[in-house]
């Protein structure tokens, strides 16, 4: 922690618990508190200020305690107060003793990228709003340091008539110009930035419908050819069709013809198994005859040999 001190006498005591933030609202209102996470979410806030105790000063009659002030944002962190071109950048530790003596301020012109310091009379935390606001919307009202200062030298201010106060007129008007010139040519470049953002997005639009249209393209020749090649499938699936039909009433007229002679073939087996029973009935009559005539043999065989005994 840094340290804080107070001189009495040569002696040095410190008061880390005077060290406190402010919250200053869009109506102008200012809270204290100890704690920044009791200021963040306070309603229409439009800064804070962190204050650091400085140093205390004791003299004869009153007690006078200084701080630096520095504004930050809502997690903590320095940021600079701005206006239009210009920003306070830092902001240095109170002077003074009894009396308040001021404290210096660090000017930012940003489009010209210079430094000027500022020499802050107002005391108390009230210079925010009350002072540097109104510095920065003055430097930015008249466009650079040296004018805003130029228009408050009363050698020039008093005197309407004087070739000074003419000439200081001249710049005003100039540099109104060279501002209104400045954002004319910001909105141009803008405008040419844009109208090619535009040409390019075209252009790529333009490129990928072309592309689209060559894919189609590539498709619809695909599909004449499968086209063409379908037709002659078709020609040949029909004349090969005609030739099975053709082939089918020749099967027919064979299977016709076939069954015909299937017919005959049954008449001729039937005659011929006709013949075959015809013969069976035969060969059994001569098989029993035979039969007989073997009895006969044998009976004749038996009384041969009875008479040859």
């Amino acid at each position: 922690m840094q340290k804080l001190k107070t001189t009495i006498m040569g002696e040095i005591e410190e008061f880390p618990e005077y060290n406190h933030f402010l919250g200053i609202l869009k109506s102008g209102m200012y809270v204290k508190k100890r704690y920044l996470s009791e200021i963040v979410n306070i309603p229409s806030l439009e800064y804070i200020l962190k204050a650091e105790w400085r140093h205390r000063f004791i003299g004869p009659r009153n007690i006078t305690d200084w701080f630096q002030y520095t504004i930050i944002n809502k997690e903590g962190n320095p940021m600079p107060l701005k206006v239009g071109n210009f920003e306070v950048i830092y902001i240095d530790e109170d002077n003074g003793c009894t009396n308040f003596f001021g404290r210096k301020v660090q000017i930012h012109d940003i489009k010209r990228d210079t430094y000027y310091t500022y020499n802050s009379m107002k005391y108390w935390y009230e210079f925010i709003k009350e002072e540097l606001i109104p510095l920065l919307e003055k430097l930015n009202e008249y466009g650079s340091w040296e004018e805003y200062h130029l228009a408050k030298d009363d050698r020039i201010s008093s005197f309407g008539t004087t070739e000074a106060y003419n000439l200081y007129q001249e710049v005003i008007q100039l540099r109104k110009e060279q501002d209104s010139y400045n954002a004319k040519k910001e909105k141009l470049i803008e405008e040419r930035d844009n109208l090619l953002s535009k040409s390019e997005s075209l252009q790529k639009e333009k490129n990928e419908l072309y592309s689209y249209t060559e894919s189609l393209n590539r498709k619809i020749d695909k599909y004449q050819n499968d086209n063409v090649l379908i037709k002659k499938e078709k020609e040949q699936l029909f004349q090969e069709q005609k030739n099975v039909i053709k082939q089918y009433n020749a099967l027919k007229d064979e299977m016709t013809s076939l069954l015909k002679e299937n017919e005959k073939l049954k008449t001729i087996l039937s005659d011929v198994s006709n013949e075959k029973n015809e013969q069976g009935n035969e060969l059994q009559r001569l098989k029993e005859e035979n039969d007989k005539l073997n009895v006969i043999i044998n009976s004749k065989k038996n009384l041969l040999k009875q008479l040859f005994k």
